[in-house]
């Protein structure tokens, strides 16, 4: 089980930029001299961690994978909570800032909106049946149906003040930010 003096032989975090660094590791790390002298030479002071396609930092940590944001949150308080929102919705970007613990319901309330979004807002659609724009939201595991409205306006206005009654997060349903990774 990763501990936070573990992590911290291990790894530098910088929380001001959400930058892992591999630290010059301890003999008791290893099975041998010879094994840490040949992994300090060629990791210590690298940047850690590759990204996944989602722009999601991983870092394996005495054999067992890790994202940067649990990493992150192991370093600063010493656990890794169940669930973490990245508040800009740039999972690339795990600064200490943009991380925060939430449950699951809260994560969920501030997503990026899909790229299969035809409307170009959440929760709107369009009604070839009814020929009208239909606004709804899904709060706790359940859709709320909010209307049918002639004008598209009118349906994110209601999914707006949906969104504002429901506690969503106000960036919820944007367009995702342009995701940045180190090289």
């Amino acid at each position: 089980m990763l501990t936070q003096k573990y992590l911290i032989e291990c790894l530098s975090y910088d929380p001001t930029t959400g930058i892992f660094t591999w630290n010059k590791r301890p003999a008791h790390h290893f099975k041998n001299e010879r094994s840490q002298r040949a992994w300090n030479a060629k990791y210590s002071g690298v940047s850690a961690g590759c990204y996944d396609k989602r722009g999601y930092l991983f870092i394996a940590v005495n054999n067992k994978l890790y994202t940067g944001h649990q990493l992150a949150f192991m370093a600063m308080v010493g656990r890794i909570p169940p669930e973490i929102d990245h508040i800009n919705r740039v999972k690339s970007d795990n600064r200490w800032v943009n991380l925060r613990a939430v449950d699951r319901q809260t994560n969920t309330r501030n997503s990026s909106r899909r790229s299969n979004n035809a409307s170009g807002r959440v929760g709107v659609s369009w009604s070839k049946a009814g020929s009208k724009w239909v606004a709804q939201i899904g709060v706790c595991g359940s859709t709320k149906y909010l209307g049918l409205f002639d004008d598209f306006d009118d349906a994110v206005k209601a999914r707006v003040e949906a969104e504002m009654k429901y506690g969503f997060h106000p960036g919820h349903g944007e367009v995702l930010p342009a995701i940045t990774t180190r090289s």
